[in-house]
């Protein structure tokens, strides 16, 4: 199956982004996203599950599948959000703080240039966006030392102690190819931002 969806998600212009979760690494994710067996095919499309199939399917098959989830109406997203940007600003810090990575995206992105928050919203984005990611299992390395410290990141957003959650993902940064160190800098200082009193 993997060769499969691989070849389909690397075509020019296919627009999908394949994320592969390793179930006995992952085994949270495994339990929110009800994967009894592998393989377990989920496609998503604004936060949301729109398709899934578990077992092998032939290439033509995985294929309808696919053209029908693309010629489909995408859902909408489930975020009401206010007009005021301070209050959508207030929004996303509350979804954050509650670990729902995919409404605070909804919340704290197209902030127009000088709006009030603009500029705070911009630093919680790549916050929050990982937040998304990790949710849906983009973010999963497959590398159990980064993965024991993003669950243990997850707790601590769980459990309200956001201020402990900092130190994992510094932990992570020492951890990470330089490259991908810059990103995590975003991530880290939308963090501390979500935390301090401002």
């Amino acid at each position: 199956m993997t060769p499969v969806l691989e070849r389909i998600a690397s075509e020019k212009d296919s627009g999908i982004m394949l994320a592969k979760v390793n179930t006995r690494a992952n085994p949270q994710t495994v339990i929110k996203n009800s994967v009894r067996s592998t393989p377990t095919v989920k496609i998503y499309h604004n936060g949301k599950v729109v398709e899934s199939f578990v077992g092998g399917r032939l290439e033509h098959q995985v294929r309808n599948i696919i053209s029908k989830v693309k010629d489909g109406e995408p859902p909408a997203p489930s975020v009401k959000l206010s007009s005021d940007p301070k209050q959508r600003f207030s929004q996303g810090k509350s979804h954050l703080k509650k670990g729902r990575g995919f409404e605070a995206t909804i919340a704290l992105r197209d902030f127009k240039p000088g709006e009030p928050m603009a500029e705070q919203a911009a630093v919680l984005l790549p916050l929050a966006q990982f937040m998304w990611d990790l949710d849906d299992g983009d973010r999963w390395t497959g590398k159990r030392k980064i993965d024991d410290l993003y669950h243990a990141f997850l707790d601590d957003i769980d459990d309200r102690q956001l201020a402990d959650s900092v130190e994992h993902l510094r932990t992570v940064q020492t951890l990470l190819p330089k490259t991908d160190q810059p990103n995590m800098d975003k991530i880290i200082a939308g963090l501390e931002l979500l935390i301090s009193k401002k």
